[in-house]
């Protein structure tokens, strides 16, 4: 796969993987989102209690993943500096307030980083795999992986096929 894929522009970028963490308070009008807002706003403000005491949704954490196609709400939350609190944000029904508590999760984003550059690998590889495997159709008689050992392997510490193919490729 790795000599295939050699040309292709398999980098992804912190930006494209970034990962941060938000809290959020729902509110179902404009005019209870603002008093909230107000608030939130205060000198020494605990977000985090006024988001429970307030909040319309149980949950009020969350962890954001970075996307070409995300909603507006989430557009909010990836422009937010750390700590930073939002505006009142209009999605649908309902209004929110933001806080930005991880502006960016190195950990999470580092494991998603590993996750997307896995895919495009993948995606890669398949766009030549693909049209091969259309044009050179092989059919083999009888059910030859019954016949296929891997455990007498030198180093093999597996006998599942694709367990030791992960491991070459990654």
């Amino acid at each position: 796969m790795s000599e295939l894929t050699k040309g292709e522009n398999l980098e992804v970028s912190d930006a494209e993987a970034k990962v941060i963490q938000i809290q959020q308070i729902a509110l179902n009008t404009a005019d209870e989102a603002q008093a909230v807002l107000e608030q939130v706003q205060g000198e020494k403000a605990d977000f985090a209690a006024i988001a429970s005491r307030n909040s319309k949704d149980g949950q009020i954490n969350y962890t954001l993943e970075w996307s070409e196609d995300m909603d507006p709400l989430g557009r909010a939350a990836f422009k937010l500096e750390q700590d930073e609190i939002s505006g009142v944000v209009e999605q649908g029904p309902r209004f929110y307030i933001l806080k930005c508590t991880n502006a960016y999760d190195a950990e999470a984003t580092l494991e998603r980083k590993t996750r997307l550059s896995r895919e495009k690998k993948t995606q890669a590889f398949l766009s030549f795999y693909e049209p091969f495997v259309k044009e050179h159709q092989v059919t083999l008689k009888g059910n030859i992986w019954e016949n296929v050992d891997f455990s007498e392997g030198k180093d093999c510490r597996t006998d599942n096929f694709f367990q030791l193919y992960q491991s070459y490729y990654n």
